[in-house]
């Protein structure tokens, strides 16, 4: 909502959180972080502080080109990332889709298992939106 941001990043996007999160106790393998992040007790706190964190409403007021890049074998799914690519396109939102797969490797969450490709992909995308020659960047004569 920010008007002077000129681009936007999703590394993993997540709809709602509280309804992602809502199912999970303590004994979860992100309880701790999740309990961390939100500076909560437990899972059910934390879940609960996490209700208003939901992009329902939200992305239709972005005015920036917008990538979402996202793992196709991320542990959390794709179906969140799908609801979020949808939602942007209908509301005018200049929204690109990345899913990255498992035979060019970064097909994991966050593209742990080829972090450089994550990287790679989010910076030829911004070179794109601003129209950025990164050959002529390269090149240094001497």
């Amino acid at each position: 909502m920010e008007p002077r941001l000129a681009a936007c990043i999703s590394h993993g996007a997540i709809w709602d959180i509280h309804a992602r999160w809502k199912v999970r106790d303590d004994s979860h393998g992100l309880a701790g972080h999740m309990t961390w992040v939100f500076g909560a007790k437990n899972m059910a706190e934390a879940t609960e502080i996490a209700k208003p964190f939901t992009l329902d409403g939200v992305l239709e007021h972005m005015k920036c080109p917008y990538l979402i890049i996202h793992g196709g074998h991320d542990v959390l799914g794709v179906e969140a990332v799908r609801t979020v690519y949808d939602y942007a396109v209908r509301h005018g939102v200049k929204a690109t889709l990345r899913l990255t797969t498992e035979e060019e490797t970064g097909a994991e969450h966050c593209q742990h298992d080829n972090p450089t490709l994550g990287q790679e992909l989010m910076l030829d995308w911004l070179a794109d939106v601003f129209d950025i020659d990164q050959a002529a960047l390269a090149f240094t004569p001497g």
